[in-house]
This record gives C-alpha cells, structure tokens and sequence, in this order.
C-alpha cells in the first residue's frame, strides 16, 4: 500500500524518482511497476529475492539479477540500467556480474534509516540535514519480499521532505539525470 501512497505524492509535488524494485514482488504487482513509468519515474533492479549477494555464489547472483531484469523487461518493456543490490552489499564478484550484464551499481549517499521507523521527524532530519547536491536519498517503500513492516513513515516523511528541499531550491531528479550531469 505504501508505493502507491508515494507515488501519489511523488505525482502531486512534481518529483520524479528511481524505484529499485524487487523481482518478486514486481511480478505481484506489475501495476505499480507500469503506474511508476507512465508517471516519469525510473525502475531498477534490487534483484529477484532481495537476498544478501555476499553469501551468494556467481551462479545465484547472475540468477537473482538476470530474473530480476526479465520481470523489469516483461512489465515495463524496457531494460534495467541500474541495480541496487540489497544493503549496498557487494564484492568483486557481485561488480563483475553487474559490468557482464551493463548494469550501472547505484549506492546511496543519504541514508535516513527510514527501515528502523524512528519517527517522521527522525526521518526528516536525517535526511534534509545531509543533502547536498547529487545526492542520491535512500527511502523504503517495503521491507524486502516479506513486505509486514509499516512504512507510513517513510509515506509521511516524503512530503515533508519534498517540501523541506525544494523551498531550499533544491531540484528532484532520477539516477539517469544525476548521473548525466556529473
């Protein structure tokens, strides 16, 4: 419930945003993946199963990759550029299966650990006090497949940071613009 409430956030204030997307849950809701497109947003991928890639083999990380892009291409029809893997865990290996695929390892440089629910206000202090320029803001719309944890939150928290940020002159845009800029 909680990517459509941010979306519609998103669409009232203007904001465009990167949505790293699990796999799995992608496949049982291919509309929020479509309404997140035809609303100017971009889809990444945060692998199938959102597992931990470290303790993975080079056969699971290219499994858990390859489907993940397969759901992206089959709903979106569109590949994925970018992927974020799970926890920003990765190593040598996990970067040579991202460079074999032409996939682009996007990280984060703002982290307002939205995950552990601190408060709307925690969320937007930590987040508001470390932007800067090109930052890329790490927010949740879910918690992995399981998908129990409330992130009214986070909801809550992204309008006031909008808000916040853009009376600063700070502009919203994607991963793909950050990046063409640089």
């Amino acid at each position: 419930p909680y990517t459509d409430q941010l979306l519609d956030i998103l669409k009232e204030y203007h904001v465009p945003a990167t949505f790293f997307v699990i796999g799995r849950n992608a496949e049982k809701h291919p509309e929020l993946v479509r309404r997140a497109i035809a609303e100017g947003h971009q889809v990444g991928n945060h692998t199938y199963n959102h597992i931990d890639l470290l303790k993975a083999d080079r056969q699971t990380i290219m499994h858990e990759i390859d489907r993940a892009n397969q759901v992206i291409k089959s709903i979106t029809g569109q590949d994925s550029k970018f992927v974020r893997p799970p926890h920003g865990f990765r190593d040598p290996v996990v970067m040579e299966v991202m460079a074999e695929r032409g996939l682009k390892v996007v990280e984060w440089s703002v982290a307002s650990r939205d995950w552990t629910n601190p408060g709307v206000g925690v969320i937007v202090d930590r987040t508001v006090s470390k932007v800067k320029n090109g930052s890329v803001i790490l927010l949740h719309d879910g918690d992995g497949v399981a998908a129990k944890d409330s992130r009214l939150q986070t909801v809550e928290a992204t309008r006031l940071i909008i808000r916040e940020l853009t009376a600063q002159g700070y502009i919203f845009v994607t991963v793909d613009e950050i990046l063409k800029r640089r």
